[in-house]
């Protein structure tokens, strides 16, 4: 707790800093989306970013994510897709913007510390409607159009803590500054009101309603999605090395599958052919019929020398997420509007 006391110390100068103006905040031409949370993960980000990617790209606009590329094992700018093809495997480009790159065709992600650098280099190298600032909350030296921040529906009515005593990174008192609030992870309409009405208690901003919903399953490295019935009354042996491990295993039992082990790495882990190895002979004394994984992990394995042996051996299978608005879309609709026509798009 004392370490949480500085840190949230050293936050509050910051921002203090950012709201004087002090610190320098870059626009760059074109609309930027931020999407962020307040905790250091397990919010839902990575679907959500991918969500309105898509929306963005149905309406006829051309938009461009731009990610810090957490965990990656480079520096700098680096293009992960070129809208065309996928252009940087996940070690270069941090697992998260690889699995977006996979997933979102005719969508440019680039990935850069630096966010303003970042954003100018693409907008230079690729002429997109708009961007994209995933995590971007806390990276306020950009400038931004559309502040979108995600909280769970757990963290609301449980409470959290300041890191490191918990996950958060900034006290409840940040979303003033958001316009727009996600609150996500919850299974029924009655548990997200009772998440809403308690933030509406500490801040008057709008509030939209966000699912993770399983779209299906999927051998690893292959795009052939299944339906998520095929793990039904399955043994299955779960590995996962995400934030929150626990919402994994009970997707998985919502699937109504056996979860007879489940191996939790750290988060962003990155998985060597030992471990690979060792993976699969746990799997085979498991008993288990399936090993089941996340489409981050998955990011992470591939390119490992030994995936397409290791992914045979285990019949490993990949559960692919998928963000939907059920409460609050119109609200989201009209914010992304207002954001594109207000810089002068169509």
């Amino acid at each position: 707790m004392p370490l949480s006391w500085v840190y949230q110390a050293g936050m509050a100068a910051r921002n203090w800093f950012f709201e004087k103006k002090l610190f320098a905040v870059s626009s760059v031409g074109i609309p930027v989306i931020s999407v962020g949370n307040l905790t250091s993960g397990g919010s839902g980000k990575t679907p959500f970013v991918e969500l309105l990617a898509r929306t963005l790209q149905s309406w006829g606009l051309r938009p461009a994510i731009l990610s810090r590329g957490y965990g990656r094992k480079s520096r700098g700018y680096q293009v992960v897709s070129n809208g065309r093809q996928r252009c940087a495997e996940a070690w270069t480009a941090g697992d998260e913007p690889a699995q977006m790159a996979e997933k979102l065709g005719g969508v440019i992600v680039v990935v850069n510390e630096d966010r303003v650098g970042g954003a100018k280099s693409t907008i230079r190298d690729f002429q997109p409607d708009v961007i994209l600032l995933d995590d971007g909350f806390q990276h306020r030296s950009l400038a931004r159009d559309l502040d979108i921040v995600l909280v769970t529906a757990g963290e609301v009515l449980r409470g959290s803590r300041i890191l490191p005593a918990g996950n958060r990174r900034e006290p409840w008192s940040s979303l003033g500054r958001a316009d727009l609030i996600a609150v996500t992870k919850w299974d029924s309409v009655e548990y997200y009101e009772q998440a809403a009405q308690k933030l509406k208690r500490q801040v008057s901003k709008p509030m939209i309603g966000v699912r993770n919903d399983v779209l299906g399953v999927r051998p690893a490295g292959s795009a052939e999605l299944g339906s998520p019935k095929n793990l039904e009354r399955k043994a299955v042996l779960a590995v996962s090395g995400i934030a929150n491990p626990d919402s994994f295993e009970k997707t998985l039992s919502d699937l109504h599958c056996t979860v007879v082990a489940h191996r939790v790495f750290p988060d962003h882990y990155w998985y060597s052919s030992e471990d690979l190895k060792r993976l699969s002979e746990g799997f085979r004394g498991s008993g288990a019929e399936l090993l089941v994984t996340t489409e981050k992990d998955e990011a992470r394995m591939r390119g490992v020398e030994g995936f397409d042996e290791f992914a045979r051996r285990t019949s490993c299978a990949v559960v692919e997420v998928g963000a939907s608005v059920t409460v609050g879309k119109e609200l989201l609709h009209r914010a992304l509007r207002s954001t594109m026509e207000k810089e002068g798009n169509t």
